[in-house]
């Protein structure tokens, strides 16, 4: 493998992740109403810019964080 193949995915790599970061960050904004719709364009780049098999993996990760920050949030105020 040359070093230009190293580069080639090191540069696929971070332009997957960064593509993914955008699109959370819009997702995720907590004031933005209709989200689905307004982040469509970037969740496109994100599916385009990913392997499916990685978009498989970030979604799953993604939702288990969130089914933890529940967990901890709903033991909170059960301890509270």
């Amino acid at each position: 493998m040359s070093i230009n193949q190293f580069v080639t995915k090191d540069e696929t790599r971070q332009a997957c992740w960064d593509a993914r970061d955008t699109y959370w960050q819009c997702i995720d904004h907590p004031t933005m109403e209709d989200k689905e719709s307004k982040c469509a364009e970037l969740k496109r780049y994100y599916y385009e810019k990913c392997p499916k098999s990685w978009v498989k993996h970030f979604e799953q990760r993604k939702q288990a964080e969130v089914l933890r920050k529940q967990m901890d949030e709903q033991m909170r105020r059960a301890s509270g």
